[in-house]
């Protein structure tokens, strides 16, 4: 410890009254790596002298050995466990997900200190993050600095930050937070003095009492009624379902509680079931799903991080369901969740309740921290209007050195809201990814949708060469890898390609033709620019492969494995753009037909049913493959139908027979949405994904292994009778 070190009297005065105050306080420590480091260090061991026993949380590559330490890769684990300080130093790179995730493991009257350069060196500074930025040819000393250039003009013009600067001067805010004043919480009808949430729940705020009541509702009230909470962080949310849940201990209750990660619901976890008795169970999204425990209660937290298409899911089989999500959350937004969620629970579910817990429980309203990370991480936009003149959109690029703050607050806000799981890293690969471009349609000052669109393809030769081989696998350059490595087309590799990263159009101007123009500006754009390919990846369902079929893009492939948290499987669609892509995506959609029939017996064995349809209706369409049968298929069915064979004497058959109908004649329907799949879905799931007939017992909710062959046998019998090409064609 440097002996001579004193913190100065002002920060000591400035503490004791953000502790009073209940606020937390930013400090920014400015300076070389060295200095703000040793700074920080003396810091902490003066204060060690008034507070023994303070936690200090650390974001740095050079945290002392025996530090608790925020790993790089481990962002999100540490949630649910609380410091006294935190240390973000800029020096080991400027990661604004650890920004974030750590400043809500702060408690009220901590400080938070931030190392960087000095502001005015910050927008030139070499940042170690800029290394995830780049994506080959660029390097990271040629990513842009927006970000930093925003970040040092939002510190430097806050009031609410303590600056420490290596030439010794301290800029302290000019004003103090007032004492936080004496309020009343209720706990069994009576008023109580406030005081911290202790872990056996004897004292919550007003509107954590009303959500723990909310929670016990859902459970003694009418079924089909789900519950959804919305809540910053610090708001006491998971503490307060985790009491509700503890308040049916001993009820012979069973409750399932889900979230994107385990870590997610520690705090749920600890506040319900501290004596780990098992009767609060967690299950990962995929894996609730895939075994559809029983449950008296299912209990999903930060919903908006977990796909749409699982959440319909959870609600379709439990009758009972509470859904909370963090409103500004740093996996998924609860203000996409809501608007995404809401014409469905509306259209379903009309007796679904929504409660928001605004009151904070770990620090006051005001809080400084807080205002800070909101500012630098989540940029507010304008309010939306909901008239729009489609004829009056312009398609423009962004350049976001002369975007204003609003302008770029509508962009990251439209992007959030569209997009089930959206990190602050989006902002930073938003602003300054160095193949990333951003286009958008505005009406006037009102923008209307926005594409992020990334730049692949034309890489060096032997770098083409050791991917090929399986030694590397380059981040970015998702649409040539994939057609390379998955699909053979080893040339993709040489070609320009605009991979499509998201596209949004604000809420009130859905389905009015916003997205179909956006993708048109876009192809012309690209054209001009002499791009090979325009493209997308993304989790597939039925709604988003058809915007795609729409817009002439072809499917090429579906991915093999699922993401744990959309439970979806990842769908690759491309147009081309030039005489070289064109025979490549030919090659590609041939080699997709030929694979499909064996993969779905597979690989895509667990595909929801109508998904298949989509992915066959595609598929089908767009190739000249031509899918035959043998003279003994049409025999076999009839004698099966006859009752003189049984299934197994003649499964091959009959998966001939029914993949010949469906490549053949599902074509020829309009749209994928005018068949009626339940007919199709006995056929689907034990024909053409050879399924078990106890799978399909279960999947169906039928009474047993008889009557799904009846029902197998009356389906395909309803197939011989559908004339689809003389109706449709």
């Amino acid at each position: 410890m440097n002996r001579n070190f004193r913190i100065p009297e002002p920060f000591f005065i400035l503490s004791q009254a953000m502790r009073s105050a209940g606020f937390r306080l930013p400090v920014l420590v400015e300076g070389t790596s060295e200095w703000c480091f040793r700074w920080v260090a003396d810091c902490l061991e003066q204060l060690q002298t008034d507070c023994i026993d303070h936690q200090v949380l650390w974001f740095s590559h050079r945290a002392p050995d025996s530090a608790w330490r925020l790993a790089e890769n481990r962002v999100h684990h540490e949630l649910g466990r609380e410091a006294d300080y935190l240390v973000f130093d800029g020096f080991s790179g400027v990661n604004v997900d650890a920004l974030a995730a750590m400043s809500g493991a702060l408690k009220q009257g901590g400080s938070m200190f931030i190392l960087l350069p000095p502001l005015s060196e910050l927008p030139e500074f070499e940042d170690p993050f800029y290394e995830s930025l780049a994506v080959v040819p660029c390097t990271a000393n040629q990513v842009t600095h927006n970000y930093l250039t925003r970040l040092a003009g939002i510190l430097s013009s806050s009031r609410q930050v303590v600056r420490v600067r290596q030439d010794e001067r301290y800029i302290f805010p000019t004003h103090l937070p007032e004492p936080a004043k004496a309020t009343y919480w209720i706990c069994n009808n009576e008023r109580i003095q406030p005081e911290p949430l202790s872990e056996s729940g004897f004292a919550i705020t007003p509107d954590q009492q009303e959500a723990v009541q909310a929670v016990l509702g859902v459970l003694s009230g009418h079924r089909r009624r789900p519950l959804v909470l919305l809540a910053d962080r610090g708001r006491g949310k998971s503490a307060a379902i985790g009491l509700a849940l503890k308040a049916l201990r001993g009820k012979e209750k069973t409750i399932a509680v889900t979230a994107p990660r385990r870590e997610s619901v520690e705090t749920l976890m600890r506040f319900a079931d501290p004596d780990q008795s098992a009767y609060v169970t967690f299950y990962a999204p995929d894996y609730l799903l895939d075994t559809l425990p029983e449950a008296d209660l299912l209990v999903v937290d930060e919903a908006a991080a977990i796909a749409p298409d699982l959440l319909v899911r959870m609600l379709k089989h439990y009758s009972r369901v509470v859904m909370a999500t963090t409103v500004r959350g740093y996996e998924g937004t609860g203000r996409g969740f809501e608007i995404r969620f809401q014409k469905l629970l509306d259209r379903e579910y009309p007796g679904w309740k929504r409660l928001n817990l605004i009151e904070p429980i770990r620090w006051q309203p005001g809080d400084w921290l807080e205002d800070l990370i909101n500012s630098a991480l989540m940029p507010s936009g304008n309010a939306v209007s909901a008239t729009c003149d489609p004829g009056s959109v312009e398609f423009s690029e962004l350049e976001y050195e002369s975007l204003s703050e609003a302008e770029l607050g509508d962009v990251f806000e439209l992007l959030t809201n569209a997009h089930y799981k959206t990190r602050p890293a989006d902002l930073r690969t938003l602003m300054d990814g160095s193949n990333v471009r951003t286009f958008i349609l505005k009406a006037g000052a009102q923008l209307v949708a926005v594409a992020m669109v990334a730049e692949e393809g034309k890489l060096p030769t032997d770098l083409s060469h050791r991917i090929l081989q399986g030694q590397r696998r380059p981040k970015g350059h998702i649409l040539p890898q994939t057609l390379a490595v998955h699909l053979g087309q080893e040339d993709a590799l040489q070609m320009r390609h605009w991979r499509i990263i998201r596209i949004a159009v604000q809420p009130f101007w859905h389905s009015q033709g916003f997205g179909s123009q956006l993708l048109a500006h876009l192809r012309v754009k690209a054209e001009k620019e002499r791009v090979d390919t325009l493209g997308s990846v993304f989790s597939a369902n039925c709604q988003l492969l058809s915007f795609w079929r729409r817009n002439n893009f072809h499917l090429l492939r579906m991915g093999y494995t699922r993401e744990s948290t959309t439970g979806g499987y990842s769908a690759l669609v491309v147009q081309a753009l030039s005489e070289y892509s064109a025979p490549i995506h030919a090659c590609a959609m041939t080699r997709f037909s030929e694979d499909l029939p064996r993969n779905l017996t597979d690989v895509h064995r667990a595909l929801p049913v109508d998904l298949v349809l989509q992915v066959v209706f595609m598929a089908a369409q767009q190739s000249a493959v031509n899918v035959s049968l043998l003279s003994r298929d049409q025999r076999f069915l009839s004698d099966y139908l006859a009752g003189y064979k049984t299934y197994e004497n003649g499964s091959a058959s009959l998966f001939r027979w029914v993949w010949y109908w469906l490549w053949n004649r599902l074509p020829h329907w309009k749209t994928v949405a005018e068949v009626p799949w339940q007919t199709f879905e006995v056929v689907i799931l034990k024909v053409i994904q050879n399924r078990s007939w106890s799978e399909i017992v279960e999947m169906m909710e039928l009474t047993g292994n008889k009557q799904a062959r009846k029902q197998l046998k009356e389906a395909l019998s309803q197939l011989t009778t559908i004339d689809i090409e003389s109706e449709y064609k």
